[in-house]
């Protein structure tokens, strides 16, 4: 887990200008990627505001790679548009549905759309919850995941600011599921909600 700060994640990251919470980064994601099942309702495109900015999600998916692609557009009022790209997969718990997130960091006008796109390494976390047409986020905070690791609720080594979790994904997935706060922070960090385009 690193902390690292993109201009837009979820918008997922457009929150860490707004905050001073930062959405936590893995290795590994919560369940295997080739096992996922796509939900379809989130496919389609979202619309949400946050602080004088515009928020676009747009959510495709692929029956092959089992994969949902993301595409995120935050629109500050007289400051212009900014785009990223993401891949995820959901991981369903008994009592969550999670995104497993990698931002693009290799794309170009000749290889969009296609498998060309090279992804991070590392994976974000997200909370969702859709309700008719509305979609609430949150984002895993990495200072939470660096406090559980610091109180022995999950294993893992810190390295000044930055730490690597070791604990299954199940441990993991447990800790998520009943763990609302660890010490001031709260695990889950809400981002906002979204209304369902047209």
């Amino acid at each position: 887990m690193r902390k690292q700060i993109p201009y837009i994640l979820f918008l997922l990251a457009a929150v860490c200008i707004l905050s001073s919470c930062t959405p936590a980064e893995f290795d590994k994601p919560l369940s295997d990627g080739k096992d996922a099942v796509i939900d379809r309702d989130l496919i389609g495109m979202w619309k949400g505001e946050k602080d004088d900015v515009d928020c676009y999600l747009v959510f495709g998916a692929s029956d092959e790679t089992k994969q949902m692609d993301l595409i995120c557009v935050g629109n500050e009022k007289g400051k212009g548009a900014d785009a990223m790209t993401f891949t995820a997969f959901p991981t369903y718990s008994k009592k969550n549905r999670y995104l497993n997130i990698r931002k693009a960091v290799q794309i170009s006008p000749e290889n969009f759309g296609d498998n060309k796109i090279k992804y991070s390494d590392t994976y974000h976390i997200a909370k969702y919850e859709i309700h008719r047409n509305n979609l609430k986020l949150w984002y895993l905070d990495d200072d939470a995941v660096n406090e559980a690791i610091k109180k022995g609720m999950l294993q893992g080594t810190l390295n000044g600011q930055k730490g690597t979790l070791a604990d299954s994904t199940e441990n993991i997935l447990k800790f998520l599921d009943n763990t609302d706060k660890c010490g001031e922070y709260e695990v889950f960090a809400y981002f906002g909600e979204f209304k369902r385009g047209n």
